[in-house]
């Protein structure tokens, strides 16, 4: 369905200007990346204010969003299966109580993971390997910030990439969602 599209967005692109654009391939893979970030976004909102829980909604997408560009992680076999759990998680996860403490125990145990296994799918993603203790340095310090603003949802996010990060599972390593 998304690919679906973002072919023939590539396709009318194309042919509005083949000298200038880059091979439809090449603009089907980034536009479909992007209207599924869109999609997962525009689905985060609105079921964000249905669940009353709009804010903490954004903060779960963007904290997620903006761990996940600096650690990588392992990703769903197809863009609707990433629509469907991403936005999913990012309006459950406000909806989690959690206490103080495990808001901690849980942002060290992301730390950890991260510590570990950040970043994931840097050879995927052209990040030349004297990145890759920086891209592992920025993530923990992003994760471990957490214990400075004590955030639930920071803590669930983090955890959720966290575990993205880890080798095997149903996922697989690649740019998308």
């Amino acid at each position: 369905m998304i690919e679906n599209l973002a072919l023939k967005l590539a396709v009318i692109i194309k042919s509005a200007n083949t000298e200038e654009t880059h091979s439809i391939e090449v603009m089907k893979y980034s536009l479909a990346m992007l209207i599924n970030i869109l999609l997962v976004l525009f689905a985060s909102i609105i079921l964000g204010i249905i669940s009353g829980k709009l804010f903490e909604t954004l903060q779960a997408f963007t904290f997620f969003f903006i761990i996940r560009s600096v650690s990588g992680g392992y990703h769903m076999r197809t863009l609707v299966g990433c629509f469907i759990i991403s936005t999913l998680a990012f309006v459950i996860i406000p909806h989690i109580p959690i206490r103080l403490f495990w808001v901690n125990v849980l942002t060290c145990v992301s730390g950890l993971l991260f510590l570990i296994y950040a970043p994931k799918s840097q050879e995927q993603n052209n990040i030349p390997s004297q990145f890759k203790s920086l891209l592992k340095s920025v993530s923990v310090v992003i994760v471990c910030s957490n214990i400075l603003f004590e955030s639930p949802i920071f803590a669930l996010a983090s955890l959720l990439q966290g575990i993205l990060l880890i080798p095997g599972g149903e996922f697989h390593e690649q740019e998308s969602c």
